[in-house]
């Protein structure tokens, strides 16, 4: 019984160290200059792996959900450009309309824009695969983050590579804890309204969310004094 409770926690663990080993390995050995575009597409699809493989770990890799995250990483690559020409200037545009920007503050705000706006759009695609207001939340902080480290004074270089990695790093631990949480509802052995361990409990009510559970919820054996 402790082993098969583990395992989906030792899974999203090495889901989690091999997409940032990863991420840092494509981003830091990436030239200071030159066409990015090689280096999107493989983002995006290191974004898909751990995003797929979260949706393994929580046993929920047969529905629509899947495609949808396989499809916003694979193709970030052409989304995410297009959205730099075509959505930054519009966004600078709205940002004008309530704060005073000159060309220069213009320019400099353009990125972190779209980095925000890039986080929206990942985490609305994310929320309606996992229908987790936590994931979606923290989608879109990160995103702000790393947004809001390119308007630092350092070397935007490095600060973009950093950002980039933190994002991926956050993202996809933020996947890893909702799978574990996933896979235990799948099991029986988690609260069906959070995912929280349920293992010795001796009250109808989840000690995380507080809901009643439901007295078919499978507790695991020797603690089905719930019910």
């Amino acid at each position: 019984m402790s082993s098969s409770r583990s395992t989906p926690s030792a899974m999203a663990s090495l889901t989690w160290i091999a997409s940032v080993v990863v991420t840092a390995m494509v981003v830091l050995t990436a030239p200071d200059s030159g066409d990015v575009s090689l280096q999107l597409h493989e983002l995006g699809l290191i974004f898909a792996g751990y995003a797929l493989a979260s949706r393994a770990i929580a046993c929920a890799l047969h529905d629509w959900g899947t495609l949808v995250l396989a499809a916003i990483g694979v193709s970030f690559g052409l989304w995410f450009p297009y959205l730099i020409d075509h959505g930054g200037p519009r966004l600078v545009q709205a940002v004008s309309l309530v704060m005073a920007l000159d060309d220069g503050m213009a320019e400099r705000v353009r990125m972190p824009l779209v980095v925000v706006a890039a986080g929206v759009i990942t985490g609305a695609g994310t929320y309606l695969v996992t229908h987790s207001g936590r994931v979606f939340f923290e989608v879109l902080v990160l995103s702000v983050l790393a947004g809001g480290a390119m308007l630092l004074p350092l070397d935007q270089e490095w600060v973009a590579r950093g950002a980039v990695i933190g994002w991926h790093a956050g993202v996809s631990g933020s996947f890893a804890m909702w799978a574990v949480k996933a896979a235990k509802r799948a099991s029986g052995v988690g609260c069906p309204f959070c995912g929280n361990d349920l293992l010795g409990l001796t009250t109808p009510i989840c000690p995380s969310c507080h809901h009643r559970l439901p007295t078919a919820c499978k507790l695991p054996a020797g603690y089905r004094r719930a019910g």
